[in-house]
């Protein structure tokens, strides 16, 4: 027997995963250009780098508990 389960998403999240996902690929492209002599940006220690550190880092662990929080609203099955 085939179960079909439908999993309601919340757009909310997917969106703030969404947007990590692009601040990251878009901050170590930049990485990776300075590394190879392209452009020339202080990214370790710039005052626009550190901060958008921290904004993808946060929006990384915020969707993880809030994903977790919405997927267990229910309690926590042992069999899951």
């Amino acid at each position: 027997f085939k179960i079909l389960v439908l999993i309601r998403r919340n757009n909310y999240i997917d969106l703030m995963r969404a947007t990590a996902i692009i601040l990251m690929v878009a901050f170590h492209f930049v990485w990776d250009l300075n590394y190879f002599g392209y452009i020339r940006t202080d990214i370790p220690n710039g005052f626009f780098w550190k901060e958008l550190r921290a904004v993808i880092v946060s929006y990384f662990l915020f969707s993880v508990g809030a994903s977790l929080v919405y997927t267990y609203q229910g309690g926590i099955s042992a069999k899951k």
